[in-house]
């Protein structure tokens, strides 16, 4: 995961991004994704 090598739980990321990618469909821009799941994570 990205978000691991930003100092992200690999445990604590993949729901977020799971969660992100559910929300967004299928189709969505890993850039989007990360991004979001950023914010998401940041909260």
């Amino acid at each position: 995961l990205a978000l691991a090598g930003l100092g992200f739980r690999r445990a604590e990321a993949q729901p977020v991004v799971a969660r992100i990618v559910a929300r967004l469909d299928d189709k969505a821009d890993l850039d989007v994704v990360i991004r979001e799941s950023l914010r998401d994570l940041a909260k």
